[in-house]
């Protein structure tokens, strides 16, 4: 089991190198949770804070499926086609992937940070670059 510590406010070392974290009221019910259930041990992955994609109007998130969008109808292709050999290309660029079976899986876009989805969204430029296709920018 991972533990991501998303609601963590700090972390610092104690006596003797012990991490302590500090969780806000409101998610030490959930923390307390899980220490129940592996009291033994647990992993902490700890990376650098990202910024998740943005939604809403005006956003990467609309952003990119704009141009998925139109791709898919400038090509005759489905949506979900154009999105997968985008997130596909968009490896090369840094956009996540899992692997499984031999297989490489691009990570979905609800999981991404704000870069991962700027790599996507250069790649469905190349794309469309790529197929004389102009892209509508909003």
């Amino acid at each position: 089991m991972k533990l991501k510590l998303y609601h963590a406010k700090r972390l610092r070392t104690g006596d003797r190198g012990v991490l302590s974290i500090e969780v806000p009221k409101g998610s030490q019910e959930q923390y307390a949770a899980i220490l129940h259930k592996s009291p033994e041990y647990l992993d902490i992955e700890i990376g650098t804070p990202t910024k998740h994609r943005t939604t809403g109007k005006g956003s990467q998130n609309n952003h990119a499926w704009g141009h998925i969008a139109q791709l898919a109808n400038e090509t005759g292709h489905d949506v979900t086609e154009i999105e997968a050999i985008a997130k596909t290309r968009a490896i090369k660029r840094g956009y996540p992937y899992t692997e499984y079976m031999g297989q490489v899986i691009p990570k979905s876009q609800t999981d991404i940070t704000t870069t991962e989805c700027g790599f996507l969204i250069d790649e469905l430029h190349a794309i469309a670059a790529e197929l004389d296709i102009q892209l509508v920018e909003e």
